[in-house]
């Protein structure tokens, strides 16, 4: 299955997004080691109003510095990885799902999930 965007992510209009979640996968590496994506991700971190991943996206948030200070969750296999690369991140890697309401700074609400089923669970 094939999707095809009709816009690409530096023409977006971030006042018009309710909700920016940042896959995983196989792409991820070549999101992470981005600058100019990484960079967008930390803009858009700080006026969406709900920020998440599914699987390894939350490396992207990492990168980003978006989860600095926040609990997170990713795939099983990369929780080590994130917590060895990221120790201003709470990992929780016995969670499916981790949620960090906004602060009083004005941060989004972050949104974490295991696994690619575990961001569809409920």
């Amino acid at each position: 299955v094939r999707i095809h965007s009709d816009i690409g992510w530096r023409d977006l209009d971030l006042s018009t997004i309710d909700t920016l979640f940042v896959p995983g996968g196989a792409g991820v590496w070549s999101l992470r080691d981005n600058a100019a994506i990484i960079e967008w991700v930390r803009n858009a971190s700080m006026s969406v109003p709900r920020l998440g991943s599914i699987c390894s996206g939350a490396l992207v948030l990492a990168e980003a510095g978006v989860l600095d200070g926040k609990m997170a969750t990713t795939h099983w296999s990369r929780c080590d990885q994130m917590a060895r690369e990221y120790p201003a991140i709470q990992m929780m890697g016995d969670r499916l799902h981790s949620y960090d309401p906004a602060g009083l700074d004005g941060d989004p609400h972050v949104f974490t999930s295991a696994g690619v089923t575990a961001g569809i669970d409920p």
